[in-house]
């Protein structure tokens, strides 16, 4: 079989909402891995916050920050970072709101003063410790002079659109594809970057051909990697503007959909 590239989302894809993996998930990727396929994840999350048991998977690379990063088998490739007037400004516009937020950085999360405790109320938790995400959180503004790639706000205050109107000229806001956040919540990045772009910039480093590409995830930032990839696919818990796009959509992340996603592709059998 032809080797495939394959670009995995992580949130609603890869894992829930407690960051655990299921079983079925780690067995398709050892096995994806052993038919000699290259797995790439492709998220809106830093670095930052891919926790040790993602890592552990060994992927070959990383499309992080929602195409700001790229990094092939420890190499750099790109690395797009936000300017400090930018920073200021809109940490400036989310306190002035009272908006809870973390700045997102390749070598940390750092907080807004009430984010933490937010968190943990959100997310049903009782220590800050109890779940990885929150653990990596750094209550802090030490991130001026870092590598800032994108700005995440909780629902809060104002209404998404507030948000997105106020900064839509300057910066590529999103809305957030992590549902305990909040239906109003969101993300500030930089202005014209995508996964899709990402990907090509990749597959030119590789010499490889979008022919053997495959896309899987779950959100409305995954829409342009599933629509230009090869074969794109859509998990059973995914957005119904993604499953749309999709060549066709697999069962959900609860009942074994990453898994079941790659027996249909006919890469892998269920009886591996």
């Amino acid at each position: 079989m032809e080797q495939k590239i394959i670009f995995i989302d992580v949130d609603g894809t890869l894992v829930g909402n407690d960051g655990v993996l299921a079983k079925s998930t780690l067995w398709a990727c050892e096995q994806l891995k052993k038919k000699g396929h290259k797995l790439y994840l492709s998220t809106g999350r830093s670095k930052a916050e891919l926790h040790a048991n993602i890592m552990a998977i060994g992927f070959d690379g990383f499309i992080c920050a929602g195409g700001s990063y790229l990094e092939d088998h420890g190499e750099v490739l790109m690395h797009l970072v936000m300017e400090q007037a930018d920073i200021r400004a809109i940490v400036d516009a989310l306190d002035s709101y009272q908006m809870d937020y973390f700045v997102e950085c390749s070598g940390g999360l750092y907080a807004s003063e009430n984010c933490i405790p937010h968190l943990v109320k959100l997310m049903q938790i009782e220590k800050v410790k109890d779940h990885p995400f929150t653990a990596c959180l750094i209550n802090s503004r030490d991130y001026y002079d870092k590598d800032v790639s994108k700005i995440c706000f909780l629902e809060g205050s104002q209404p998404y659109q507030r948000i997105a109107d106020q900064f839509k000229d300057r910066f590529e806001i999103i809305p957030c594809t992590v549902p305990v956040f909040g239906k109003e919540s969101g993300e500030i990045a930089i202005k014209g970057v995508s996964k899709s772009k990402t990907i090509l910039k990749l597959l030119e480093h590789l010499n490889a051909d979008l022919s053997q590409t495959i896309a899987i995830g779950d959100g409305g930032n995954d829409i342009d990697m599933i629509k230009l990839c090869n074969l794109g696919i859509a998990m059973g818990n995914a957005k119904e503007s993604l499953k749309q796009v999709a060549d066709f959509v697999t069962d959900d992340l609860a009942h074994d959909g990453f898994a079941k996603a790659f027996i249909k592709a006919g890469l892998l059998s269920g009886e591996e």
